[in-house]
């Protein structure tokens, strides 16, 4: 025959129940259903074509985190024309404006403004870059605006600006019609970003006001000879190509130069060349060396010694027989150092890089010379022209000022 269980036995037992049926045994409590939902987005704005994943976050009454994963929630664009979003939370851009995206998730739903907008015009591509006209006469620019990748971009607005319109003025459509003789410059504008093209209203050329040689500056060994070109401009950029030219040499012994600027190179040393026109004259200095001392300085190709925005980066090589120990590089009035980079050849060929600032140089075409020093002191130079720019470089430019 089984005993009685005792009163207090029968005690600890309703106990032990009603622990059990409390969630007793010393286990805290989970967090409870969601009660607030957060959707959040990478970025506020979007560029066409952009994708981006956005994030869920819960709690639940008591402010507890509570998961919340994307694939969960029901998504919603109150714009799908503006963008997408799939049921896992990613989101396509696929037109300009303004959309809400919305996560909804057991009867609790949050959204975020997204703003789609343009892709940002970074360059301008105008054509052509430079152009002559005799008065009256018109031309039509195209300018093309263009993205970080350059790739063509629809719709946008493009401005255009005469830099003096009293020699040339330029329609809204890009047409230019030029007016009196002079040198100025059109500008295409497209959201901060332009490109420029030289323009030259032709005339009688007056007086001659400057002389330029081409090359400015060169290095010959003995025997060799140079042909130099002399460009007669009058005070407006008129070139004259009927006016006399009269050459000399400041020594003959070490370079001489012929009735028509061929300079021949006589021996080692340094020679000025003056070509003298209408009381103007022009120089050019050519620096002979010895076969076996001579230096040849080269450059790489025009796109790398090329002006973007307002810097012009130099690129150039030197082969000697002796190792090069310096470069120096002069356009206009500026002019630096460029630090040394070498290449193959034994050590005995170096590239030398560097930059110059050209804020203060009107667009239009310039010489590059670049000098440079062996070990043994014997000098090379070479000389290159190209163009002071019309690209935009990454920190934009301003508009140069009107050209006297």
């Amino acid at each position: 025959m089984r005993k009685p269980i005792s009163r207090s036995r029968l005690h600890l037992v309703c106990l032990l129940a009603v622990a059990v049926a409390c969630g007793g045994g010393g286990d805290a409590a989970g967090p409870g259903p969601i009660a607030q939902l957060s959707l959040t987005l990478p970025a506020d704005s979007m560029h066409i074509g952009e994708v981006l994943q956005a994030k869920l976050a819960g709690k639940d009454a008591s402010g507890v985190a509570v998961a919340a994963e994307v694939w969960e929630a029901v998504w919603t664009s109150s714009a799908p024309a503006v963008a997408t979003v799939s049921q896992r939370g990613i989101v396509r851009a696929v037109g300009i404006g303004l959309t809400r995206i919305t996560a909804s998730m057991g009867g609790r739903s949050s959204e975020a403004a997204l703003r789609v907008v343009p892709i940002p015009v970074s360059l301008v591509s105008l054509s052509p870059l430079s152009i002559v006209l005799p008065p009256g006469a018109t031309r039509q620019l195209v300018a093309v605006p263009l993205d970080a990748t350059g790739r063509e971009l629809q719709g946008r607005r493009i401005s255009w600006l005469s830099s003096d319109t009293s020699l040339v003025l330029v329609s809204a459509s890009g047409l230019v019609t030029a007016l009196s003789p002079g040198i100025t410059s059109v500008h295409a504008i497209s959201e901060g970003s332009y490109a420029s093209a030289d323009v030259r209203v032709s005339g009688p050329p007056g007086a001659v006001a400057k002389v330029t040689l081409i090359p400015a500056a060169a290095s010959l060994t003995i025997g060799a000879s140079l042909q130099l070109t002399s460009i007669l401009e009058d005070a407006i950029g008129n070139v004259a190509t009927d006016r006399p030219v009269t050459w000399t040499s400041s020594a003959a012994s070490v370079a001489s130069v012929s009735a028509s600027g061929r300079v021949t190179a006589v021996g080692a040393g340094s020679a000025v060349i003056e070509a003298v026109s209408e009381q103007k004259q022009g120089n050019a200095t050519i620096t002979v060396l010895d076969p076996a001392d001579a230096i040849i300085v080269t450059f790489a190709l025009p796109d790398s010694n090329d002006v973007v925005s307002d810097t012009l980066s130099i690129y150039a090589r030197a082969i000697g027989r002796n190792p090069i120990v310096r470069a120096h590089a002069l356009v206009a009035s500026k002019e630096t150092d460029l630090r040394e980079e070498r290449v193959g050849f034994n050590g005995l060929q170096q590239a030398w890089k560097g930059t110059l600032d050209m804020r203060e140089l009107r667009y239009g075409p310039y010489q590059l010379v670049v000098t440079a020093w062996d070990n043994k002191g014997n000098v090379g130079i070479g000389t290159v022209v190209f163009k002071r720019g019309a690209r935009t470089g990454a920190g934009g430019t301003t508009i140069p000022p009107k050209i006297k």
